[in-house]
């Protein structure tokens, strides 16, 4: 799909201008990544799954070798020009809690016994533990849905899109208690895999429609002006409060969502 290596490349931009503080809305090049894997693994899931030969072993295998080699360097790199090679015990539960993926789900949890060093940890990884919460439950979830839908794909889009909307209904329990004030919403409702899931499941939905949906092309014009149309609501919000086009992570309740929203463009645009 070239239109998808373009629209790769573009997320890419966004985050890097983002860093470099070039493009202050930059930051959602990584929705548009959640979408982008949901989408080519989810194929990858579907495809393999409908033909008989999806094989676990061979799936978690090609996800290690292609992500654990870079991300482990990265620690290591961090280790000694970051955190200047100190090894104590922080540093040893840091370091684990980042080679397992734990950086963000771990203090959450339990803050009581995960103290972190952000120091020993690759920044931005909380994007990788997404990812992979999505690699370990992705398999099991697209191929149990599959084998119950059997014949009528309907039934595995449906299922898709209600959990994709059902992203919303968990980031509004997961912050019920929360001040509107509160510092926690941001970590709560928008760097967890149960807070993002949704865009990489609308992702999925993007490729099973695909799959199952006639003369898909014909749609394009529709679908790029859904995604039109929804990336300029998200751009007349954010330009329309000022405190989070300088500091994203100042957004509370919109995190419930705002995902949302991301994800159905990013889908449409792939679509």
């Amino acid at each position: 799909y070239p239109g998808v290596d373009c629209l790769r490349a573009l997320a890419v931009a966004l985050v890097v201008l983002f860093h470099f503080h070039f493009f202050s809305v930059g930051w959602i090049g990584v929705d548009i990544f959640f979408v982008l894997s949901g989408f080519l693994i989810g194929g990858i899931i579907l495809d393999k799954t409908a033909s008989g030969r999806f094989d676990f072993v061979e799936f978690y295998k090609k996800r290690a070798l292609r992500i654990l080699p870079v991300y482990y360097f990265s620690m290591l790199l961090c280790f000694v020009l970051k955190a200047g090679g100190v090894f104590d015990f922080i540093a040893l539960k840091s370091m684990l809690s980042g080679m397992l993926f734990l950086q963000t789900t771990g203090p959450y949890f339990f803050p009581g016994y995960f103290n972190i060093n952000d120091a020993y940890i690759p920044g931005g990884s909380w994007s990788l533990v997404t990812e992979e919460m999505f690699y370990l439950i992705a398999p099991l979830a697209i191929v149990a849905v599959s084998y119950l839908s059997g014949k009528r794909p309907w039934l595995m889009l449906v299922t898709l899109v209600v959990a994709f909307l059902s992203g919303m209904a968990v980031r509004a329990a997961m912050t019920s208690g929360f001040a509107p004030d509160d510092s926690s919403w941001y970590f709560a409702s928008f760097i967890q895999f149960h807070s993002r899931y949704d865009e990489l499941v609308v992702g999925v939905l993007a490729a099973a429609y695909l799959r199952f949906a006639p003369d898909v092309r014909s749609q394009s014009v529709w679908w790029l002006s859904a995604a039109i149309t929804l990336c300029f609501i998200f751009l007349v919000y954010i330009y329309g409060n000022p405190e989070f086009l300088a500091k994203p992570y100042l957004i509370t309740q919109d995190t419930i969502w705002l995902p949302t929203l991301l994800g159905a463009m990013g889908a449409c645009f792939e679509i």
